[in-house]
């Protein structure tokens, strides 16, 4: 998921990625992850987009694109316009917070919205049954029945 992020924040101008979890700690530990994946990318590559910004929260591109870890702090994401949010253990998620994430999401007509989870309830949950407002595509992978 990281070097999805990583790509799309690379090759997208002015793209916004927000990173949830249901903890901050693994958020910043994504930024980090990406970093040494932009780190570890060929020289030339590299400088095509070099970071111009890069601390535990927040890495921004020269090509105005950015990668934030918001966590699950509904002040982090209100008023944020993204192009994809990506959301690790997704069923741990307080459903208030991607009650307030959607219309941020739903403002740009590309965006991408990714949950991955183990199911255990939740807005995740009823999103893999189908019985949301919003049509998903579920993608199920591993043992997930």
């Amino acid at each position: 998921l990281n070097a999805s992020n990583l790509h799309h924040a690379f090759f997208n101008r002015y793209s916004t990625i927000g990173l949830a979890d249901s903890k901050a700690s693994p958020c910043k530990e994504s930024i980090a992850q990406i970093t040494q994946l932009h780190n570890n990318l060929p020289e030339w590559l590299r400088s095509m987009n070099p970071l111009v910004q890069n601390n535990k929260c927040v890495l921004r591109f020269d090509n105005d694109s950015k990668i934030i870890a918001v966590g699950q702090n509904i002040s982090n994401i209100c008023g944020l316009s993204m192009t994809r949010l990506s959301m690790d253990n997704a069923a741990q998620v307080e459903d208030m917070f991607i009650e307030c994430a959607l219309p941020n999401l739903l403002c740009n007509r590309n965006s991408e919205f990714i949950m991955t989870s183990v199911p255990s309830g939740g807005y995740f949950n009823l999103a893999c049954q189908g019985r949301t407002k919003i049509v998903w595509n579920v993608h199920r992978t591993g043992a997930v029945h």
